[in-house]
């Protein structure tokens, strides 16, 4: 599954754990690693635990290894945080699918999702379209719609 996205299953380590703050601790020592390209940590919710000074630590962690860690919050309401960007990402309607010689009327696009940038210390705020490149491996941004017209298709789910 994990090829699909343009990572070797082998180059993936992942871990559970049953309390917030073993789950911290393993992203803690993740981002230490230097072996390891970024973080990953996944937190359902918004549990109490999930306090300014937790993040605080695991930011000092990640900036002193000069790696990544993200902080997926899967039905969190915003709440203050360490992070020095907050990306708030939904699911958008799927475009139409493009052929050599233009859009494909009735036809489903490649899966869509709208990021806000709604909190970062070095860029404004503002919200794009990605589109997912299934050949590539990666997003493109959707080039903006004139004004009267929409996108129409599905929308993949949030999860």
């Amino acid at each position: 599954m994990a090829s699909r996205f343009g990572i070797p299953p082998q180059a993936l380590l992942t871990a559970t754990a049953r309390r917030l703050e073993d789950a911290f601790w393993v992203a803690e020592e993740a981002a230490a690693q230097a072996s390891l390209g970024a973080v990953v940590l996944e937190v359902r919710g918004a549990p109490r635990k999930l306090d300014l000074t937790a993040t605080q630590r695991l930011h000092h962690r990640a900036a002193g290894a000069a790696r990544p860690v993200f902080l997926l919050r899967e039905a969190g309401h915003p709440e203050p945080t360490a992070a020095p960007v907050r990306l708030v990402v939904s699911p958008a309607p799927a475009g139409r699918r493009r052929t050599v010689s233009g859009p494909l009327t009735g036809s489903i696009g490649p899966p869509a999702f709208t990021v806000l940038i709604s909190r970062s210390r070095t860029a404004i705020a503002r919200t794009v379209t990605l589109e997912w490149n299934r050949n590539e491996c990666l997003f493109h941004e959707r080039p903006r719609i004139a004004a009267g017209r929409q996108d129409h298709g599905a929308m993949v789910s949030p999860p």
